[in-house]
């Protein structure tokens, strides 16, 4: 008997070793796009697993699915999830998500004014975003009042760009990272959150990017891009963000995959998760890559799978 209870505790262990990795937390979408529901759920890459947890309607949360945009952010703190969809009238609408049951907590007026990316200062407890002006080629970096949804103070304003959603945030030193483009060109940029604001630098890169992720635990700037010098090749590796470069390439995908905006960044396993479109057969694939050692894998998604439109890894929970 106790050799028996001995094995089902074990099996337990491993099985609860094996669900917990790999595992992202994200915004859905039925391939079917005439749903008007958005699937709040997880995906479990090695298992190819999804597990719904809820489902909005794009009546509460505006639709996602008609945006080339599809800002989402993570606060451990208090555990909830920042999303910005598009209302009736082509205004942004930030919604906040209980990340654990999935359930709606608000959705706070409609921003005149279109979201393209949202970041969140797990330290210092603040919500950023960056999004237009109303002004052509001109974008400003923001903060967001969390309690009121409006906004609290323009960081900066940054003329002659187009948006991209590529973005990350450093909560150490304090800086919101993200990519304008000049058509086929883009360009690195950093603001300061501090009260003081401004941009800090403002550096061509050489390459298209689909998402960057900074590791704050090694100052490490991480970028997972397409390169504009070779054979097209989408690789993964570390931006030398003085002088725009990649200078260390961590891997290589083969010439099958194309990569989405849709990604995500482990810190705690130095794990770079990916959403990657695949040809031959033509499908969706889930990656992931660990920075340190450059192992990778690809896992293919199976077709009754909802889409993914936004992930994040669920970590540092207060």
């Amino acid at each position: 008997m106790k050799i028996f209870v001995f094995l089902v505790f074990f099996v337990a262990i491993c099985e609860g070793q094996q669900n917990s990795s790999h595992i992202v937390h994200g915004l859905f979408v039925s391939r079917n796009t005439s749903s008007p529901l958005i699937h709040y759920g997880t995906y479990a890459i090695d298992n190819k697993q999804f597990t719904l947890i809820n489902s909005l309607h794009v009546d509460q949360v505006g639709d996602i699915t008609r945006r080339e945009f599809n800002p989402l952010t993570y606060d451990p703190n208090t555990d909830v999830v920042y999303i910005v969809g598009l209302s009736k009238q082509n205004h942004s609408l930030l919604s906040v998500i209980n990340a654990t049951t999935g359930v709606l907590l608000k959705t706070f007026n409609p921003f005149e004014n279109e979201i393209f990316s949202l970041q969140y200062d797990i330290f210092q407890k603040q919500l950023f975003a960056q999004m237009d002006t109303g002004r052509e080629m001109e974008l400003q970096v923001i903060e967001i009042d969390t309690s009121t949804g409006k906004i609290k103070r323009v960081l900066a304003t940054i003329p002659q760009a187009s948006p991209s959603q590529v973005s990350s945030y450093c909560p150490i030193c304090r800086k919101y990272f993200f990519m304008i483009r000049d058509r086929d060109n883009f360009t690195y940029v950093g603001v300061d959150s501090t009260d003081a604001g401004g941009v800090s630098w403002r550096t061509p890169i050489d390459v298209r990017p689909s998402s960057i992720h900074f590791d704050y635990k090694t100052f490490t700037m991480y970028i997972a891009f397409t390169n504009k010098t070779e054979r097209a090749r989408f690789q993964l590796g570390m931006l030398n963000r003085t002088i725009g470069t990649v200078g260390n390439i961590i891997y290589t995908f083969d010439e099958r995959h194309i990569p989405t905006p849709v990604s995500a960044f482990d810190i705690a396993e130095k794990l770079y998760y990916s959403f990657i479109l695949s040809f031959q057969p033509l499908d969706f694939e889930a990656s992931y890559v660990n920075v340190n050692t450059g192992a990778g894998q690809q896992v293919q998604v199976p077709r009754e799978t909802p889409d993914a439109i936004g992930w994040f890894v669920k970590q540092f929970v207060h």
